[in-house]
């Protein structure tokens, strides 16, 4: 496909780099929206770990992912444009905590999964910057300070 053609259908760069992230963010919900059903249904023992590990694997399987999200083409207009997308995922993440912290607040349990996404993304951005395939250890201690996390703040799993 020309140059050209692609123009016609978007104006400029960001255009294209706003349908790429629109699609790949529309997707990593999908990924953690089926996390939560998982929560939901009693089959998940580890809501904190299986989240991480699924954006983990998306990001493994979206490089142009990667390169767009974590590379130099993110602008405010991007992070703008996916933000009902990324509170899809902040809203699965609460889904999953419900599920399986029933006995806490709704605000508790908002406030943990907020501050999952943000640290989640910073432990996303590192282990992906180390490592084209996510730095597993980083990865690995990742999910344990956001285990940790959680536990400080709804309790221990039982």
């Amino acid at each position: 496909m020309s140059v050209g053609t692609v123009y016609n259908w978007f104006p400029d760069k960001e255009s294209i780099a706003e349908a790429l992230a629109l699609r790949y963010w529309s997707e990593l919900a999908d990924v953690l929206a089926e996390v939560a059903e998982s929560a939901e249904a009693g089959t998940l023992a580890d809501p904190v770990g299986a989240g991480l590990d699924a954006l983990a694997s998306g990001f493994r399987a979206r490089p142009g992912f990667l390169a767009l999200w974590f590379g130099g083409l993110r602008t405010e207009r991007l992070r703008d444009a996916t933000r009902p997308y990324r509170d899809e995922v902040a809203a699965s993440v609460e889904r999953s905590l419900a599920a399986v912290y029933p006995a806490t607040s709704p605000r508790a349990q908002a406030t943990a999964a907020r501050m999952l996404v943000l640290l989640g993304d910073g432990i996303l951005r590192e282990a992906f910057r180390l490592d084209r395939d996510g730095d597993a250890t980083v990865l690995a201690e990742g999910a344990h300070a956001l285990r940790a996390y959680v536990a400080s703040r709804l309790g221990e799993l039982s």
